[in-house]
Order: C-alpha cells, then sequence, then structure tokens
C-alpha cells in the first residue's frame, strides 16, 4: 500500500512539474501574460511576414525629488527568423558609469517550453571604441547584453534600469514614438514626477490619454499612455518620424524659456579660453581683412587641433567640458566641439548664441520643451551687421552664412528665442534651380564650348557655399555645371545677384566631347546638376522603391529647369529626345525640344508642387522623379 502510495506522489509530482513546465510564462514583474499576448499576436500579424512582433514594449523616465533621473527599459519580443535574432538577440545599453547605476532585471529566452537565463554571463561592459582614444569621456560605458542559444521560434525578454547616481541635471524631456521598429501588442510609456510638478507634454491626435496614478512605492505621480495592436513604424523612417507617426512629446520643463535658460547658462560657464589660446587666436587672425575671413581662420583651428567624437547626444551636455580643456586634449563631442568653436568665434569679434535646427522640415514646437524632434547642438554666429549670419555645425566643422542651410527648418537659440519658429520659408513661392547652356562644337578640339546662365533661390540658395574671402566660387558652380555636362570646365562667372536670398551670374564653359561610340556617334548627355533637385531630395527616398509607408517631406515646392541650346557645327543630328509631358497630382513634368535653324533647344522641367506628399501619393511623385532621371529624356547623338 505504501508502494502504490509512492508510486501515486510521485506520478502527481511529475505531472505538477509538467504542467509548470509547459504553463504560458508571465512577465518578470507578473504584470502580464505572455501566452495570452502571443495568441492575440497569432490572430493580428502574419508571422510569416514579420522578422519579430513586441508582445511587450515600454518605457518608464521618473524624475524622483531630488532631480535624480531613474529610466527603466522592458520588452518582450517573439521572434521568428535571423533577422530578428540580429535585431534583438543582443542589446548595446549605453550609459554613465560615473553618473549612473545600470541593473538588469531579466534577460532570458523561452524556449523548449522553459526560460533560459542569459544574465549575468551573458552580460559585458565595454568602453565604446567612439571614446576609446578620449580619456575624458572613459566614464561613457556600454553593457552588452547577450542572448545565449537562441533557437527559433523563441521569446526574448529584456529589462534594465539605469538610475542617476547623485543629481545633476535640471530636468528631463523627449520624444517616444508610438509604433516601434516592429508591430507590438502593447505598447506602454510612462512618466514620473514627484509632488508640485507635472510633466508638459502634447500626444498625437487618436492616442488615448494618460492613465493618471499615485505610486505608493515611489510616491511619484505617475502618466501612463497605453496603445494595443500597433503597427510597426512606416517604412521608409525619416529624419522626423514624429511629425506624422502618433508620438508623445515632453518635458519636465514648464516653458521654452526655462528649458532655454539652462543651456544657455552651461554654454556661457564652458566658454572659457586661456590667455594661451588667445593669443594663438590672435596670432592667426591679426590679418585676416573681414569677420567672415576671421570665422574661417577659428574653423582652420578647430579642424586642425580637435577631433570629431562621435557619440550619442543624451550624455554630451553631463560630459561637456571648458573650451581650454577641449583644446589641450584635441578631441571633442558635439557639444564639447560647439563650445570651443563657439569660444574662439566670440574672442575672433562675432557675437555667438547656442542653436538648435529641427530634424526635417516644418514646426516641431508641439507645446512640450524638448530638443527630440531636433538635430544635435551648433551655434549660430553673427557679426557686421549682416557680413556673417551663419550656422555652425560642430560634427563637419562647417560655417553655413547663409539661409539655405535653415529654409523651412525650425530654428531655436536657447536663452535667445523663446521657442523654435520657421523663419524662412520663401513665403510660398517655390524654390527654383536654373540652368541654361549654349554650346557649340569645334571638331578641331573635339570639345564643346559654351556660356549660359545659372540661378538658385530659396532652398537652392547657394550663398552659403560660394561666399567669402576663402572660398572661391567657381569651383562650386563648376560641380554644378559639371552634373549637367560631364567634364566641364567653368571658364568664367559672373553674378549679377549675390546674396543669401538669390544667386543669378553668367557662366561659361567647355567640355570634352568624348570618343566616338561603335557606331563613330557623339553623345551628348543633358545630365543632372549638382545640389539640383535630386540632391535636395531627402535620405529616405528611393526611386526603386514602388511603394513606400512614410510619407516624403520636401523643404516645400520644388522646379528645377535645365536646358541646352547646341550647334552641332558640322556634325549631323542622329537622335533627339522627342518631347514629353508628364502632368499629374504630384507636379509636371515637361522636355520640350525645338529646332532653330542650325541650332537644338532641349529643355528639361519638373515642379513639384507640395511640400509634403503622403504614401499614397508616392506613385505620381515618382513618375516624376523617374522622368527626370530617365537617359530617354537626356540624351542626344551626332555623327
Amino acid at each position: 500500500m505504501r508502494h502504490a502510495t509512492n508510486l501515486l506522489l510521485t506520478a502527481l509530482l511529475l505531472l505538477a512539474i509538467s504542467v509548470a513546465a509547459t504553463a504560458e510564462p508571465m512577465t518578470y514583474d507578473g504584470a502580464y501574460d505572455i501566452g495570452e499576448l502571443l495568441d492575440e499576436a497569432k490572430f493580428t500579424y502574419d508571422f510569416e511576414n514579420e522578422d519579430a512582433v513586441f508582445l511587450v514594449y515600454e518605457e518608464k523616465s521618473r524624475l524622483l525629488p531630488d532631480n535624480r533621473r531613474v529610466y527603466t527599459y522592458h520588452h518582450v519580443v517573439y521572434i521568428t527568423t535571423e533577422e530578428g535574432i540580429e535585431l534583438y538577440g543582443d542589446l548595446r545599453v549605453p550609459f554613465d558609469s560615473e553618473r549612473q547605476t545600470l541593473t538588469s532585471h531579466s534577460h532570458r529566452t523561452w524556449m523548449d517550453e522553459q526560460w533560459w537565463p542569459s544574465d549575468p554571463p551573458g552580460f559585458v561592459e565595454t568602453l565604446p571604441y567612439e571614446v576609446d582614444h578620449a580619456y575624458d569621456y572613459a566614464n561613457l560605458r556600454e553593457t552588452m547584453m547577450l542572448h545565449e542559444g537562441i533557437e527559433l521560434p523563441c521569446i526574448l525578454e529584456s529589462a534594465y534600469t539605469i538610475e542617476d547616481k547623485e543629481p545633476y541635471r535640471k530636468g528631463m524631456d523627449g520624444v517616444f514614438i508610438v509604433p516601434q521598429d516592429d508591430p507590438a501588442v502593447v505598447v506602454n510609456f510612462e512618466i514620473g514626477m514627484p509632488d508640485g510638478r507635472v510633466p508638459a507634454y502634447n500626444q498625437s491626435e487618436g492616442l488615448n490619454p494618460p492613465q493618471e496614478l499615485k505610486d505608493a512605492e515611489s510616491g511619484l505621480n505617475l502618466y501612463t499612455w497605453t496603445a494595443r495592436l500597433v503597427d510597426g513604424l512606416a517604412r521608409p523612417i525619416t529624419d522626423d518620424p514624429a511629425s506624422y507617426a502618433p508620438a508623445i512629446t515632453w518635458s519636465t520643463y514648464a516653458s521654452w524659456d526655462d528649458f532655454g535658460m539652462v543651456i544657455r547658462e552651461a554654454f556661457d560657464e564652458h566658454r572659457v579660453l586661456s590667455d594661451d589660446m588667445k593669443d594663438s587666436l590672435q596670432a592667426v587672425t591679426r590679418t585676416c581683412p573681414t569677420l567672415e575671413a576671421r570665422a574661417m581662420r577659428v574653423l582652420e583651428l578647430v579642424e586642425r587641433h580637435n577631433t570629431y567624437v562621435d557619440y550619442y547626444d543624451r550624455f554630451l551636455w553631463a560630459n561637456a567640458r571648458n573650451a581650454d580643456r577641449i583644446w589641450n586634449t584635441g578631441y571633442g563631442h558635439r557639444v564639447d566641439r560647439a563650445i570651443l568653436a563657439a569660444a574662439l568665434f566670440e574672442e575672433a569679434g562675432l557675437i555667438v548664441w547656442p542653436a538648435y535646427l529641427g530634424l526635417g522640415y516644418g514646426s516641431v514646437d508641439d507645446g512640450a520643451a524638448t530638443t527630440g524632434r531636433m538635430d544635435g547642438f551648433g551655434v549660430w554666429v553673427s557679426g557686421g551687421d549682416t557680413e556673417v549670419e551663419a550656422y555652425y555645425d560642430p560634427v563637419t566643422n562647417t560655417l553655413a552664412n547663409g539661409f539655405a542651410t535653415i529654409f523651412a527648418r525650425s530654428v531655436w537659440a536657447p536663452g535667445h528665442r523663446n521657442s523654435p519658429d520657421v523663419y524662412w520659408t520663401g513665403k510660398g513661392d517655390p524654390s527654383d534651380f536654373d540652368l541654361r547652356m549654349r554650346l557649340d562644337y569645334c571638331a578641331k578640339e573635339n570639345r564643346w564650348h559654351g556660356r549660359g546662365y545659372f540661378a538658385g533661390d530659396g532652398a537652392f540658395c547657394p550663398y552659403h557655399k560660394m561666399e567669402g574671402v576663402h572660398r572661391d566660387g567657381s569651383k562650386h558652380l563648376e560641380k554644378i555645371v559639371g552634373g549637367a555636362l560631364s567634364g566641364a570646365e567653368l571658364t568664367r562667372w559672373n553674378p549679377t545677384v549675390f546674396d543669401r536670398f538669390h544667386v543669378q551670374t553668367g557662366i561659361s564653359m567647355q567640355a570634352d566631347a568624348g570618343e566616338r561610340d561603335a557606331h563613330d556617334r557623339i553623345r551628348l548627355e543633358v545630365g543632372e546638376p549638382r545640389y539640383g533637385l535630386l540632391d535636395m531630395l531627402p535620405d529616405d527616398v528611393h526611386l526603386y522603391q514602388e511603394v513606400r509607408q512614410s510619407p516624403v517631406m520636401l523643404a516645400g515646392q520644388l522646379q528645377q529647369s535645365v536646358a541646352v541650346n547646341v550647334n552641332a557645327g558640322s556634325l549631323e543630328r542622329v537622335h533627339v529626345p522627342e518631347p514629353v509631358k508628364i502632368s499629374n497630382d504630384a507636379g509636371t513634368f515637361d522636355l520640350v525640344v525645338k529646332e532653330m535653324g542650325d541650332r537644338i533647344v532641349v529643355k528639361r522641367s519638373i515642379h513639384l508642387l507640395k511640400a509634403e506628399y503622403s504614401a499614397s501619393e508616392w506613385p505620381a511623385l515618382r513618375a516624376l522623379l523617374l522622368a527626370e532621371q530617365d537617359a530617354r529624356y537626356r540624351t542626344l547623338y551626332f555623327k
């Protein structure tokens, strides 16, 4: 009897173990039943066409009463392909080891009906290669969290917290894009604030308002947004997805003024030059005839004495240094480089302001004071009435003394401008690019000789790339002409209008006609001019894509005209393009061909009517752009 009882107990124990092993898992904090979420994901999404699906994705940013930040990240992701493993199998978690602690809550894999933990053996703390030569930034670390022994399909869970050790920040801000790179069943975003402080936020239309509650453990007031069954972020991803994707912009700063003063004070505090640096600057700028020339000397000094360190913007202000230290060490991240250049510009007699530009075009002011929709830190430089009005980019160490750089983009000067605003859009007129060439063939030299005209305004205005005593404007024009006429050399240019809004100039050029082809023909291709409309397109525009999900964002209406008036001399015309006109909701493409005695005129024009094209309008826009680059509409043959 006792033996039978033992057998029964053993069987029941084995059954219990089996049931426990095959029971659907819960998240590490017990908040979600992963099995239920997986069933919902399988019902909603086509796993055969997805690399991965988030079952849970959440981020929490909490500001403690002493101004320390606690950030928690958590995801549970179902992986179906090797590409999914590449994306989520390993996490690279950057943090500031001097000011922050990193704590892992969960890093495990659900496979074969059980959890396989990866921590801590799967964790490796490293010094990022971007800062391995920069001793002052050695506190910036990255922990690689590796999932071990992954087999498909599987579920990966990762959760960690980064907490400030001591108060060092004045506040926090950001932009949370609700759609993630892959579809998600549950997306949560939380802001935690102490009593007496309320976050400023703006949420996209269609999102549910945050749930507000008091957290008993921390005493913080929590604001939590939850979205369910969220499709992945529209592809291709643009510079500023918050301009169209569901998003939450948020800030603990009460206003742009408050946030701006924090940045301005830090900018002023670090802009300190030693006497030796001042003497060095004076020595190289003493003979400069203009303020603009002095500014160019500053660029030369920064280029010669400072190596750029490319790292995440969120760590840069906490690791900002004084200008003399930046100079002496010979390296600097974006903020440090901007501080160094600004100090030098100021010592050279110019006025400097901290500056941010919008990531994309149009307004970025959603009501919450955040730089989340702006490019990294830069400097606005002014001097000599209007001699210098320029944006300094510390990444490229360039000074754009013109307005094309800020055309249709938001500009924010913390401590000077109350909030970001778009200051120049051309008042609705299209930006115009106009290139005309009158070419004559010289049989003796086998060359084309010509003269013509170029004009660019608005977003196409090249003033900032041509002005200044240290620049050769002809080189820039030669690149423009050389794109349209391969190998062209500019022999003369004579500007009639030359300012920040508009450049208009006469030009003369010559180009080798090239070797004859197998049919004894000379080929003349009127190509795409450099810095023209196709170069103006965002990097996310790929003409090989027949379909896209995200909108196309442009600087405004754009129009371009490239015309060639050809006298081939003794050569016979073998082929000229046929006239073409395409007109659709996106705009127009027009190829005009005219014979004028011994000359042939071919004019190619494209006009894009809108600043923003929806995904459904992409085929019409693409048709115009494909026509613009089609060799059939730009090639002539002579014999």
